[in-house]
């Protein structure tokens, strides 16, 4: 558990200190940690019933780091998965992806995946599904909405390939 908090903290510096190399503002150690614990807080209040205080920690996260993509991205997942808006949803992962294309994580591919296989344009799912699993192939959730698209259109073959 250290060392993938400390790879955490590495990756957090490394894009604190890009993202900021514009600003001419600069990130120290003690920074890059407390963003490191308010993601942590973050991450285990999306496995509680709290929705309420989720949401008031994910606006205030944005508030203090408006350009980090991580409190975009978990906003869209909060109106994708509580608060069955995939309008809302939609919109606030694809402004995360837009602040770090390059960065975003696999969640935010598979979030906008599921809120277009929802709208059944399930070409535009596959297209983010295979993104998501293109960064971590590992991710099993990825190859099950996959499989699940697939099976809808028929593409029994392939929906069999996804799923095992």
């Amino acid at each position: 558990m250290k060392k993938i908090n400390l790879l955490l903290l590495c990756f957090i510096i490394f894009n604190a200190c890009i993202n900021n190399k514009k600003s001419n503002n600069s990130i120290t150690l003690a920074q890059a940690h407390v963003i490191l614990k308010k993601r942590q807080e973050l991450d285990s209040l999306f496995n509680t019933n709290s929705f309420k205080e989720l949401l008031i920690k994910i606006n205030e996260y944005i508030n203090e780091y408006p350009k980090d993509y991580n409190g975009w991205g978990a906003l869209g997942a909060y109106y994708l998965y509580y608060g069955k808006n995939d309008s809302l949803a939609e919109f606030y992962i694809r402004k995360s992806i837009s602040l770090d294309s390059d960065n975003v994580g696999f969640s935010e591919w598979g979030n906008l995946g599921l809120v277009y296989d929802r709208k059944k344009q399930y070409d535009s799912a596959y297209k983010y599904y295979r993104r998501a699993i293109k960064i971590n192939p590992n991710y099993v959730v990825s190859y099950s909405n996959l499989a699940g698209e697939r099976y809808v259109l028929g593409d029994y073959k392939n929906a069999i390939k996804y799923g095992e």
